[in-house]
C-alpha cells in the first residue's frame, strides 16, 4: 500500500513531467524546419545558378536534383513563372524588391516556424494560455504555406514536371500543418477542461 506521502510524490512527478513535455521543444518541428530551411537555401542557390551562369564557366550546371533516369528536374522547375509566386498571383509587380524566389519565401516561413518554436518554449514557461495564441499563429502560417505548397503542386501536375526537392518541401509542409493542428486541438481540448 502507498502512504499518503508517497501518491503526493508521484503525482507532483506526473504533472512535472507533463509539465517539462509541454515546455520542451519539438525536436520533430525543429528537424522539420531545418530540413525545410536546408532545401531552400539549395533551392535559392540553384535558382541563382540557372539564372545568373557564371561567365566563362563553359561547364553546364548539373543540380543535384536533377536525375535523368527518373525524368526530374528542379532547376527547370525553378525557372517557370510559378517560381516567383508573388510576382505569379500578381500580389507584387515584377522588379519589385519582394519579387523573390520561392525559395526566399521558404528560407523565411522555416526560419520563422523554428524561432516561434522557441518563442513558444518560453511562453509555456510563464502563460500556458498565451503559448495557445502562439499556436494558432503559426497554424496560420501553416495554413497560407500549405495553400502554396497545394498551389505549386498542382501546377507541377498540370505542366508534367517532376522536382524531387519541391515535392520533399511540401511534404514538409504538410508535416508541420499536421503537427500544429493536433496541437491546436489538443490546446483547445485542455482549454475546455480547464
Amino acid at each position: 500500500k502507498l502512504t499518503t506521502h508517497a501518491r503526493y510524490q508521484i503525482q507532483d512527478t506526473k504533472t512535472t513531467m507533463s509539465s517539462h513535455q509541454r515546455t520542451s521543444p519539438s525536436n520533430y518541428t525543429r528537424i522539420l524546419s531545418t530540413f525545410g530551411f536546408i532545401l531552400s537555401i539549395y533551392a535559392l542557390y540553384v535558382e541563382h545558378r540557372m539564372s545568373h551562369p557564371p561567365d566563362g564557366d563553359d561547364e553546364e550546371f548539373v543540380a543535384l536534383c536533377d536525375i535523368d533516369a527518373i525524368g526530374a528536374s528542379c532547376s527547370h522547375t525553378f525557372t517557370l513563372p510559378e517560381g516567383r509566386l508573388l510576382t505569379y498571383l500578381n500580389i507584387v509587380p515584377h522588379d519589385h524588391f519582394l519579387d523573390v524566389p520561392n525559395a526566399v519565401l521558404g528560407i523565411l516561413y522555416y526560419t520563422s516556424i523554428f524561432l516561434l518554436e522557441q518563442t513558444m518554449l518560453r511562453t509555456y514557461r510563464t502563460v500556458v494560455g498565451s503559448a495557445y495564441g502562439w499556436v494558432k499563429m503559426t497554424v496560420g502560417f501553416n495554413v497560407m504555406s500549405m495553400a502554396s505548397s497545394v498551389f505549386l503542386a498542382s501546377r507541377l501536375l498540370a505542366l508534367g514536371e517532376f522536382c524531387i526537392l519541391c515535392w520533399s518541401i511540401h511534404l514538409i509542409n504538410l508535416l508541420l500543418l499536421v503537427y500544429y493542428v493536433r496541437i491546436l486541438v489538443k490546446g483547445r481540448g485542455t482549454e475546455k477542461l480547464d
